[in-house]
């Protein structure tokens, strides 16, 4: 369920880069993380988060819209009376 980006390495640094003196400096680069089911998808990017903060962040969001799709889906074939053929069997 989730893509990560092709070359996560080089496209953010998992590792927080440290000043000699010890304070961490911000990344160049952001995490960046794609999570896509079927025609949906969610992209998130972030220069403080690491990809797992991400992604407890951006599951919840993307499992709403997948039901908010689906309950559209379903209203669409009520609408149609669709189930029969979909289903089969009689309604």
């Amino acid at each position: 369920m989730t893509d990560e980006t092709p070359n996560s390495k080089s496209d953010s640094d998992s590792d927080s880069s440290k000043k000699p003196s010890g304070t961490t400096i911000k990344r160049q680069r952001p995490n960046r993380l794609r999570i896509k089911a079927c025609d949906l998808e969610i992209e998130a990017e972030s220069h403080e988060m690491d990809v797992d903060e991400m992604m407890s962040e951006c599951a919840p969001e993307m499992e709403e819209i997948m039901e908010y799709h689906m309950v559209g889906d379903m209203v669409k074939i009520e609408e149609r009376d669709l189930f029969a053929e979909i289903f089969g069997g009689n309604r």
